[in-house]
Formats: C-alpha cells, structure tokens, sequence
C-alpha cells in the first residue's frame, strides 16, 4: 500500500529532458495500404493459404500439377535436403519466383481456370515475392529468418528456417570454423515422440558438404539414430554431397527470436 506523504510536506517536481524530447519526436503514421501489407506479411509466416488452395484446386482438375507441387514442398525424408535446398534458393536467388519454384505449368494452369480461383496463379507469386522480401532483411545478428512451408503429414505448415552465412563466436555448427564458412540454417519441428527437434546444417558449397546436427527434447534411442542416418545417407547421394551426422539432447538447442531484442537477453525463438 502506499504510504501518504504527512501534512505540511514539500512535494516537487522535475522534468526528463530525454523523455520530454522523445515524447516530442513524432511517431510515424502508417498509411492503410502499408498496415494491410504488413497484416498480410505476418499472416503468410503461419499459414500460407493462396499455397494451400493451389493444391487443392489442382487436385480437383489437374491431380499430377497438384503433386508436382507437393514433391516441391520439404517434408521429413530422404528429399528434406534437396526440398530445402531448392526452396532456399528460389527465396533468395536474383531470378527466384514462384514459377521457378514449382513450375510454370502448375501455376499457369492456376491462372487458367475460370472459376472462383481464377488468378490464383497471380496471388501465389504474390505471396511468394512478399517472403522473399521478408527473407532478404538480415537482422542485426547476422540472422535471417524466412518462413517455409513443410509437409506434416496430411498439413502443410509454415516453419520459421533460421539461417545466415558464415559464422559466429558462438558457432559450434558441425564443422566449426573452417576456410569455407558455407551457410548455417536452424529449422525447428515437434513430434510427438521425439518433442521439440532442431536441425542445425551448414551447407558449405565450395566443397559440396552438408553436415547436420539433430537435436531433439527426447533421447533417441539406437534404431531410430540409425534410422536417421540412413536418411541423412540417402539425401546425401541424392543431392550428390559429403558430409556428416550427429546428435545432441535437448539442452544444446539454438534458439534465435523471430524479431531481434535490441537489448537484453533473447528470448526463446523460432516454434514450429
């Protein structure tokens, strides 16, 4: 409880220069086109609809564009490694569109159709020069972070894939500190067994490596390491690189903010 000042006290009062100009210091006025681009940018971080009603539209009339598009989004397997990989450099190459990501024909076929998802084609490409755009601000701590969509199961969710090139005094990536930095990239996940998993790759490219830690919440018992790296082999030859494997529990993950504290200790990041 507050404990009142007697009777007869001498009360003052004295003003904050720094506050009082900041106080003074107009705040910028967003116009309504710039509010709904940005109600629109954090919508597609957690759920890409124009993506997702492609894939159902194609799969009523044209079943082999549809799956031409869903063998372009990454998914737990052999092809996680080329799946990503492609998608990465759609989202951050000079000439990376929509089109070159899943094909001109899906998505012209898209703009074909007279119906209610007519130009659909158009929105999809929309929607994914606005990623890209997100995806091409590097933040302060040398991370950026792109929104990707990922196949779970019968869903398809957008993940947040953490990445950035070189390394840091923290780096402990799977290859440490070598002459060819390469690309770090930190994708979180959860299943039901395992909880929280991380995958912390460093794709060094001048070399044709790709090493990989997984990280998961619960202990991975023999078989299913070995399972793993059985994958991890495959997606290996099929993307024609070296590299290695290993696993860490759960008290080493990484974790990166969605959006940088500019002071203070980050807080817990990237959920999936």
């Amino acid at each position: 409880m507050p404990v009142p000042a007697p009777v007869g006290a001498t009360l003052s009062f004295a003003i904050d220069a720094n506050s009082a100009a900041a106080a003074r210091i107009p705040q910028p006025v967003m116009t309504e086109g710039e509010l709904m681009a940005r109600g629109q940018a954090a919508s597609l971080t957690h759920n890409w609809d124009s993506l997702q009603r492609a894939i159902s539209t194609l799969a009523q009339f044209d079943p082999q564009a549809a799956q031409a598009i869903l063998n372009q989004i990454p998914s737990a397997g052999p092809r996680l490694t080329t799946t990503m990989m492609f998608f990465f450099s759609a989202m951050t190459g000079s000439a990376g569109s929509a089109k070159s990501w899943l094909g001109e024909r899906s998505i012209g076929s898209l703009d074909g159709r007279d119906s209610k998802d007519a130009g659909l084609g158009k929105k999809l490409e929309g929607d994914f020069n606005i990623l890209r755009s997100m995806a091409s601000e590097q933040r302060p701590d040398g991370w950026r972070v792109m929104s990707m969509p990922f196949q779970m199961g019968e869903r398809i969710e957008q993940m947040q894939l953490a990445w950035r090139h070189g390394h840091s005094d923290e780096d402990d990536s799977p290859a440490g500190k070598t002459g060819d930095p390469g690309t770090r990239f930190l994708l979180d996940l959860s299943f039901t067994a395992l909880g929280h998993t991380q995958l912390d790759g460093l794709v060094r490219k001048d070399s044709q490596k790709f090493d990989l830690i997984v990280r998961t919440e619960n202990t991975l018992d023999g078989p299913q390491r070995d399972d793993i790296r059985a994958i991890f082999n495959e997606a290996l030859t099929i993307a024609r690189l070296g590299g290695a494997l290993n696993f860490q529990n759960g008290s080493r993950f990484i974790d990166v903010s969605p959006t940088p504290e500019p002071q203070g200790p980050q807080k817990r990041g990237l959920e999936a």
